[in-house]
């Protein structure tokens, strides 16, 4: 977010001040291995309004659909907030969605349980575990690395993900 956001409480906003562009709590966790072709998608960037979903103003949803990905495999935080909001978005916009449970924690339990319910409702699948949602998929999916990038393909038929790695399930 910029330093003086609309969605921080100094600003009337709701939340505290968190990931500052250009500080360290903006930064990616040191342990996180993302590929030479992975794309960084910033949301909250914006000075007028606050941007919940990483598919608001992003041009996410269509550079997906320009990779022909089609499913999405999700976790973050906050689960009742920006992870229900883009949860939400991807699967009113065709995508298949498979939020991972132990990846995500809520702002509160109640409304964590309330947004399982309508990510439900909505079509996406609650897992436990990544390889569940590729083992469930067919042969289609490339599982590339621990920080959850995988995806399906409509034209990828080699035995290699994208990075080099092997994993075709």
């Amino acid at each position: 977010h910029p330093k003086n956001h609309v969605s921080f409480k100094d600003q009337g906003g709701d939340w505290p001040p968190h990931c500052i562009q250009d500080t360290p709590g903006a930064l990616f966790h040191p342990d996180l291995e993302l590929p030479e072709s992975a794309i960084v998608i910033s949301k909250g960037v914006r000075f007028d309004k606050d941007q919940n979903s990483a598919f608001d103003d992003t041009g996410l949803g269509d550079q997906l659909k320009k990779m022909e990905i089609k499913r999405i495999i999700t976790g973050g935080l906050a689960l009742d907030v920006c992870v229900r909001q883009s949860v939400l978005d991807a699967t009113e916009q065709g995508f298949s969605v498979y939020l991972i449970r132990n990846a995500t924690a809520p702002v509160t339990k109640e409304d964590g349980d309330t947004t399982l319910a309508r990510i439900k409702e909505a079509g996406g699948t609650i897992i436990n575990d990544p390889a569940s949602a590729s083992a469930s998929a067919g042969p289609e999916i490339c599982t590339k690395a621990p920080e959850f990038a995988e995806h399906a393909r409509l034209s990828d038929d080699d035995d290699t993900c994208d990075d080099g790695r092997t994993g075709k399930v």
